[in-house]
């Protein structure tokens, strides 16, 4: 049952079947490259923890030293700029205070969030 509707006008809706990440991708990576943390939040979700795994590797093996801010700043949370949500996520990860809040933070470095439902879930019950 859909109780309200889900159109919002500043949430875009984009469903594809791809064969290439790279493909489906590219203009994503390009913008993370040249405007890192200003470039506008997405929120990738994934059918399955494979998906979101294969989907995060390729995001990290893309940007390279740009998968952090600053460039080259140590792989942790709090630094990414693409980072991953899953049933198997860390809990440390999962808590509400880190990725939950940094996709809501103005200031937060986190830019695209690839996750299962396992974050839609998490996100409607510690709001």
């Amino acid at each position: 049952i859909v109780s309200v509707c889900p159109d919002k006008c500043n949430i875009k809706y984009h469903v594809a079947n791809i064969s290439k990440l790279h493909d489906a991708f590219d203009d994503l990576l390009s913008q993370l490259k040249q405007c890192n943390v200003d470039t506008p939040r997405a929120i990738i979700f994934c059918q399955t923890y494979n998906d979101c795994t294969a989907l995060y590797r390729f995001f990290k093996h893309s940007l390279q030293s740009k998968f952090t801010h600053p460039d080259g700043a140590p792989d942790v949370s709090q630094y990414r700029i693409v980072d991953m949500y899953t049933h198997c996520t860390d809990e440390t990860v999962k808590n509400y205070t880190c990725i939950c809040s940094a996709m809501c933070n103005a200031k937060s470095r986190l830019r695209v969030l690839i996750c299962t439902v396992a974050f839609e879930w998490a996100s409607t019950v510690q709001l």
